[in-house]
């Protein structure tokens, strides 16, 4: 999160942060899914409930206990199943914990089986359900920063393949019957790899040598110890055919996701974001989504250290803003210069952010949430200078967390219609928009 000290910045710097863009999905069964949330119902157990759509408050009913969960998920091409990652509680998920993959009936939710996936739980949002028989996720281990690609029989039920990937696993997006992932350097910062992997477990690459991604650790011993985090963000368009991935400085490339080849385009903006100005980083992540209009929305931001003139340590972090690019031509307009996250809907983008100097003040300067069209339009702006996340999204409502409480918002209306105690929100299980 931004305004955290650079001690936070070094444990962000190995977190998964899973975008995603819309993709084409098979055809539903005629019995709508219900819609359902992750929450932790007794300490440290996690559990899988079912939530009101309209005010999003738990529902009467089975729950299905997924301790501890990995917040990775995937439902059937038929929808009859959800696969929730799971992984033993008994160990820490930061060393030696087991992974699993819990089967679940969604209509009426009960455990239906568990697959044993080996050492590490799932990383976060990495799963996919790619054929009738066949789920593909990664594994894990925080501290080595080693990623296994499994795969699963899913009428059978068991771990069919499991592999190294060797890689710094950054992001991931389900297309179709594709798991596209972007990786960087293991152990390291280099030229970022395209992974496409399909249902059997075979994976291609793409190097991206144009653009870095990864993490490495600058300095022996405290207080000299810095992370050097770099994370371009990637989306995927609606054909599966083509991936897109753009990092805070440089070209953007676009990958045939067939032949693989790679084409850099360099971004016409009307101006630079504030990450440009910087020669060397601490932290540099986006996130980027293809939207319904075919444009793709970028934003994410930048953390830096510097010593200031007393000599101590500060941390500075600023928003690249929310961009909409567009593809046929390859230019980019600001929409929000204060944005450094969003989400998407069914109907537009919600965006929040902050902006942060250590050396200059006591907290963050935050923005609230903006509500746009995907046009770029603003619709709405809710909770001025107040700190904002979206915990997650379903038709026209949102759930956003402000402060220390979330609210629920009406998307349509344009205004809050509920509070929940943040401790006991769900996180909603929905598939990817």
């Amino acid at each position: 999160m931004t305004g955290k000290a650079l001690a936070a910045a070094a444990a962000a710097a190995v977190a998964l942060l899973a975008a995603g863009s819309a993709q084409p999905r098979p055809h539903a069964p005629h019995k709508a899914l219900p819609l359902l949330g992750i929450m932790r119902i007794k300490a440290p157990h996690d559990s899988l409930v079912r939530i009101n759509p309209q005010n999003f408050r738990l529902l009467p009913g089975p729950r299905v206990d997924v301790s501890y969960a990995s917040w990775s998920w995937a439902f059937s091409p038929d929808r009859k199943l959800l696969a929730v990652g799971r992984y033993d509680g008994r160990q820490s998920a930061y060393s030696d914990a087991k992974g699993f993959i819990r089967l679940v009936n969604p209509y009426r939710p009960s455990r239906v089986a568990d697959i044993p996936l080996g050492p590490g739980p799932l990383q976060d949002g990495a799963m996919a359900w790619l054929a009738p028989d066949r789920i593909v996720a990664v594994a894990w281990n925080c501290c080595t920063e080693d990623a296994d690609l499994v795969v699963v029989d899913a009428l059978s039920r068991r771990l069919v393949e499991r592999q190294p990937l060797r890689a710094y696993v950054i992001r991931t997006v389900w297309s179709g019957d594709r798991l596209v992932v972007l990786a960087g350097k293991q152990g390291g910062v280099g030229a970022a790899k395209l992974l496409v992997i399909d249902s059997n477990g075979t994976v291609r690459e793409a190097v991206l040598e144009r653009i870095a991604a990864g993490v490495e650790r600058i300095g022996e011993e405290p207080p000299d110890i810095r992370v050097n985090a770099v994370r371009p963000g990637l989306a995927v368009d609606r054909a599966g055919n083509r991936a897109l991935v753009f990092p805070a400085t440089g070209p953007a490339a676009e990958v045939d996701l067939t032949s693989l080849a790679v084409t850099y385009h360099v971004l016409a903006r009307a101006r630079l974001s504030p990450a440009d100005r910087y020669k060397n980083y601490s932290e540099a992540s986006r996130e980027a989504a293809l939207l319904p209009n075919g444009v793709v929305a970028v934003a994410g931001g930048t953390r830096q250290p510097y010593v200031d003139a007393d000599g101590k340590q500060q941390a500075r972090h600023d928003p690249s803003g929310l961009e909409l690019v567009d593809l046929s031509s390859w230019t980019s307009r600001m929409v929000d210069p204060n944005a450094d996250s969003f989400a998407v809907t069914a109907s537009g983008l919600l965006a929040t952010g902050s902006r942060y100097d250590s050396g200059k003040e006591s907290r963050p300067s935050y923005y609230g949430l903006r509500v746009y069209t995907f046009a770029g339009e603003r619709r709405f702006t809710l909770f001025k200078s107040k700190y904002c996340w979206v915990r997650g999204t379903h038709g026209n409502r949102a759930a956003v967390d402000v402060e220390q409480e979330t609210r629920i918002i009406d998307l349509v209306g344009g205004r809050a219609i509920g509070k929940r105690n943040a401790e006991r929100m769900p996180l909603l299980v929905t598939e990817p928009s």
